[in-house]
């Protein structure tokens, strides 16, 4: 049965969920198939590693293509690379990828780039489809596309499913007209300020409204991007005509009257107008301004504006150096970065180029521009963009990932302050343990690299992870933190041979990664107890055999104060009740049902029943249009 076949009012969630669903597995999850599997060289070569360990093959290596794009650097692009780390983790793809049958886009190859750019551009990426990818701003795509960890990236490469645990649906319109300096990028920082980085958790975000509608696909995966930063497990934008004409004579999108056939599938998977939602959310374009994040995660946000609030005893003012009251406005910058899979499209390079004419970068600011893609380099030499920029005193890259995580040269030194239209502003994100970054569009760092500070655009308009094993990740579990701090309780011998971890809130949420739960179940941790999760670090710690309880703020204080009186304290966490006992102190916690019967099943791994009636996975794919070509 196509989506568009049910008698009843769906969303394209729906729609597109129910078609893809091979079984409820035995853990209460749905199988889900995945039809369009996306892998780079930093969270596959491990998935490849389990694979030759079983025995098993690629069970679809037709639907899975790679690139690289994560550790390459950007300013010579040569082979061999000077990072011993980044050659042999480029190589063990392109070894994993002849092994077994994969394409490759390497850097030789003019397709190359960064995963969630040379999707879409390629036409690899269309409506109807599930998209999975080991890096969890998968959800860029705007189709039903899920970030996963490696084990999950073994999964999808045995078995071409997920097992995945069904999602809530928020419908979130934004209508009206966007202010002249107001783009995509302020409008997903003013959503995740408005519903917070864990409002979306459980959800699946659906955008639209009249000023969705209006955005070119390239601006709509801007905000769908940035869904994760939100908590919500996947954003995406109802197919229309806009779609349909960007994908029209794209190198993988159907031809002739298959992509007819395909355009009037698109069009009846989305959502319909009676459709029922979980939650509704409106926003008011007209009230968005440029936004600037000031913290230390994409929720800390105010517009260029605005005077920043909050608690003073919040550890980001202490890091970013900012107070109560202050404003972003006028901040000196060291660093402007304009790339990364949010905003490294050729508009968004075209906007900010718009700016740069006729001005110069400030004396004492280092600015790159990394475009998505060797395509949108290309379409960007051939309009001469690449000229402003250098000429503007820009540095001109090579397609890569650069300093949006800085697993490659390109990172920031010290405390330095840099411009970013990337997504991430955690600590330690672009490289620097104590570096700080200041999210925003590519126009308004482009007007901080030309100003050397913060300032408002429309003034202008008017005017350590680099493995290919997780074997020896014990080691750097807390790195940054544990280097600042010699008496942090990692580096302490008082907690030594510790086995559940007690945590605050928000534990895991820049560690999407399975690295992350990785080290710690190699340092020997076995539970956690915090007051709430990263979803996708809980579901990785999950498939290490590792449960996130949770628990409210004054029972994980009591256990931290337990510990910290008694190091030698016996804690236990009880999978069945959720009670958690530390000597005579005892607390509730809580697991999510599918976890907690996952654990006492036995089943919180999900390959064995992905790959079990396997049949019923390659039936499936072949009622899906898009597999057999339409």
């Amino acid at each position: 049965m196509y989506p568009s076949e049910s008698p009843m009012a769906e969303t394209l969630f729906h729609k597109v969920w129910n078609a893809h669903a091979v079984r409820t597995l035995p853990s209460g999850q749905t199988q889900l198939f995945v039809g369009l599997h996306l892998v780079h060289e930093v969270t596959s070569p491990q998935a490849f590693d389990m694979l030759r360990q079983h025995g098993w093959r690629v069970a679809f290596p037709e639907r899975t293509f790679a690139t690289v794009d994560h550790i390459v650097p950007t300013s010579s692009q040569r082979r061999p690379f000077l990072d011993v780390m980044a050659e042999e983790m480029t190589a063990a793809l392109e070894t994993n990828c002849r092994e077994h049958g994969i394409a490759l886009w390497a850097l030789d190859d003019g397709r190359q780039g960064i995963v969630h750019v040379i999707a879409p551009e390629l036409g690899l990426t269309q409506p109807g489809m599930t998209i999975a990818c080991g890096d969890s701003h998968t959800s860029t795509h705007g189709a039903l596309a899920f970030g996963i960890g490696t084990s999950q990236v073994r999964d999808v490469l045995a078995s071409q499913c997920l097992a995945l645990d069904p999602l809530k649906v928020r419908r979130i319109d934004v209508n009206g007209s966007l202010n002249p300096g107001v783009y995509a990028k302020d409008v997903i920082l003013t959503i995740i300020r408005r519903l917070g980085v864990q409002g979306g958790v459980g959800f699946a975000y659906e955008y639209g409204g009249s000023t969705i509608e209006r955005m070119s696909v390239d601006e709509r995966m801007t905000v769908c991007n940035m869904s994760i930063e939100g908590g919500a497990r996947a954003g995406y934008v109802n197919p229309d005509e806009i779609t349909i004409a960007f994908l029209r004579g794209r190198p993988f999108a159907p031809a002739g009257d298959a992509f007819d056939r395909a355009a009037a599938w698109w069009r009846r998977l989305a959502s319909d107008k009676n459709a029922t939602y979980d939650d509704r959310v409106t926003l008011d374009a007209g009230s968005i301004e440029p936004t600037v994040t000031w913290g230390i995660n994409p929720g800390q946000s105010v517009s260029v504006s605005e005077k920043i609030a909050g608690d003073p005893n919040d550890e980001a003012f202490a890091f970013m150096g900012f107070t109560p009251g202050a404003r972003v406005a006028g901040t000196k910058i060291d660093v402007a970065f304009i790339g990364s899979c949010t905003n490294g499209r050729l508009s968004d390079l075209e906007e900010a180029a718009r700016l740069v004419r006729g001005h110069r970068v400030a004396p004492h600011v280092k600015a790159l521009v990394v475009p998505g893609s060797q395509a949108v380099r290309r379409a960007a030499e051939a309009r001469g963009l690449h000229e402003i920029f250098t000429q503007a005193g820009f540095e001109w890259r090579g397609a890569g990932c650069s300093m949006c995580l800085a697993m490659n040269p390109d990172r920031l030194e010290g405390r330095q302050i840099c411009a970013s239209s990337s997504n991430r502003n955690f600590k330690g994100r672009q490289g620097s343990p104590t570096g700080r970054t200041l999210l925003m569009s590519p126009a308004m760092v482009a007007a901080a690299a030309i100003a050397g500070e913060v300032v408002d655009v429309r003034k202008m308009l008017e005017g350590f992870l680099k493995v290919v094993s997780f074997e020896g990740l014990e080691r750097h579990v807390f790195e940054d933190d544990r280097a600042a701090d010699a008496s942090h309780p990692f580096n302490n011998p008082r907690y030594a041979g510790a086995s559940i971890l007690i945590v605050n809130r928000n534990f895991g949420c820049g560690s999407s990664r399975e690295h992350a739960p990785q080290g710690l179940a190699r340092f020997g941790i076995r539970a956690i107890v915090g007051e709430s999760f990263s979803e996708i670090f809980q579901g990785n710690a999950t498939m290490m055999g590792v449960p996130c309880f949770n628990a409210d703020a004054e029972s994980v204080s009591r256990l931290q104060s337990a510990v910290e009186s008694a190091p030698e304290i016996t804690i236990a966490a009880d999978v069945s009740s959720g009670v958690i006992t530390a000597g005579s102190l005892r607390v509730g916690a809580s697991l999510p049902a599918a976890i907690r019967d996952g654990f006492l099943s036995g089943q919180w791994n999900p390959t064995a029943m992905l790959l079990d009636q396997f049949d019923q996975v390659r039936a499936v794919a072949v009622r899906l249009p898009y597999v057999s070509g339409f």
